[in-house]
């Protein structure tokens, strides 16, 4: 049988006063909260990278092709569903519509004329800000 003792040990800042065992514990629970945190982004990611027919349906994107009628892409009613779930939508919504240079910076969509490397447009950080806070 392994046993394992639990120490106090000190931080880079200052003693936490958290056993090894503890601290583990406390690590995995930061996890847990992070990946679930993260819808906001990550759904949104996921939105605009598989060009998710909901976007043209919502009248996002200018649908020239025919894309908002196209069976549903596996993973983006989820992305969707989240989005909705945690009123993130107008956010990513005006990111799209603006077609904001951080979707190209995030590598969120391909960029082949150095959109990501524009000024700020009004209104974007703004809305990237929100997005990023809703992830928290």
């Amino acid at each position: 049988m392994v046993t394992s003792v639990a120490t106090p040990f000190l931080s880079a800042s200052a003693n936490t006063g958290r056993s090894n065992t503890n601290l583990g514990l406390y690590n995995h629970s930061k996890t847990l909260i992070a990946q679930t945190n993260e819808k906001a982004i990550v759904s949104a990611e996921k939105l605009v990278k598989l060009d998710c027919p909901i976007m043209y349906r919502q009248g996002w994107l200018r649908d020239t092709q025919g894309r908002g009628k196209q069976d549903v892409v596996t993973g983006c009613p989820d992305a969707w569903n989240n989005l909705v779930k945690i009123g993130a939508t107008d956010h990513v919504k005006f990111l799209v519509e603006k077609d904001c240079p951080i979707i190209y910076r995030q590598g969120w969509r391909q960029d082949p004329n150095g959109r990501g490397n524009a000024p700020i447009v009004e209104g974007c950080l703004e809305a990237w800000n929100a997005l990023i806070k809703l992830s928290r």
